[in-house]
């Protein structure tokens, strides 16, 4: 269908709008899930994991590995997550700058800004405060 008027448009000269998808947001992930966005501020697709994976590490994958540009860490409880370079939670803890605690805290949103920390996420972990 989309073809078809896409065909009619360009034979007859009509200029036809298509709406993009609306742009993700903090606000687009769930209470209780660790997100990941591929830029900065919360913007861009992003992909989010749920409260069942505490203490454990998880390996972020494909197609998501080494994409993320910010994070928010929406668990309502007392959990705070790490971010590290490697899958396997391997490779150092992503850190955004000499003061930063080395990981989210529930609520916070962080931009992993700088060439040596967008787009190099592969895990996390999830730890109780």
């Amino acid at each position: 269908m989309l073809a078809i008027a896409t065909m009619f448009a360009v034979v007859f000269g009509i200029v036809v709008a298509v709406e993009s998808p609306a742009m993700a947001a903090y606000s687009d992930c769930p209470n209780n899930n660790f997100c990941i966005f591929e830029n900065i501020n919360g913007g861009g697709a992003h992909y989010n994991w749920n409260s069942s994976n505490f203490n454990v590490c998880v390996n972020i994958g494909a197609p998501w590995n080494d994409r993320a540009s910010s994070i928010y860490n929406h668990f309502t409880s007392n959990w705070k997550v790490e971010v590290f370079r490697d899958a396997n939670c391997l490779g150092g803890i992503v850190s955004v700058y000499s003061t930063w605690q080395g990981y989210v805290g529930p609520g916070q949103t962080l931009n992993l800004t700088g060439a040596s920390n967008n787009d190099v996420a592969s895990s996390w972990k999830a730890r109780s405060l």
